[in-house]
């Protein structure tokens, strides 16, 4: 700018706006990411509460009502917005040496993240529990 004259050259102004564009563009792609992390939180925070509710239910059978097993259907449960919850029951015998018998008790939730369908992936969260027949030779 030239001494002595008000105002701002038709330079100085475009400067300005590409330094405000680059930093809206920005702040944008900021906001878009973090609502995709908002997102696969709640998505996880659903699996994992999905997970703990089948352990329960599983747990309630008691000892009696258990067999040993792997990769037993747990059903698909489908959230508000239709996305997919597969739940898997991995019953183990858990019996130590000296010990109550018991069952060791894994539930798996599988659900897909929120990427496009090229690049999303399976993922996974998991509940363990034990299932124990008590002394009298009864359930828990």
């Amino acid at each position: 700018m030239r001494a002595g004259t008000r105002g701002s050259s038709i330079l100085e102004v475009l400067v300005a706006s590409a330094l405000l564009l680059f930093a809206l563009v920005g702040v944008v792609a900021l906001l878009s990411r973090a609502a995709n992390a908002e997102r696969d939180g709640n998505v996880a925070v659903t699996a994992t509460s999905l997970a703990q509710q089948t352990l329960a239910e599983v747990a309630a059978a008691r000892y009696e009502g258990l067999t040993a097993g792997t990769g037993l259907d747990g059903g698909v449960t489908y959230d508000g917005a239709g996305r997919r919850y597969g739940r898997i029951i991995d019953i183990f015998d858990g019996t130590a040496d000296g010990g109550f018998a018991s069952y060791d008790i894994r539930v798996r939730v599988e659900y897909n993240s929120s990427l496009p369908p090229p690049f999303q992936t399976v993922l996974q969260t998991e509940v363990w529990g034990v299932v124990a027949q008590s002394p009298d030779g009864g359930g828990p």
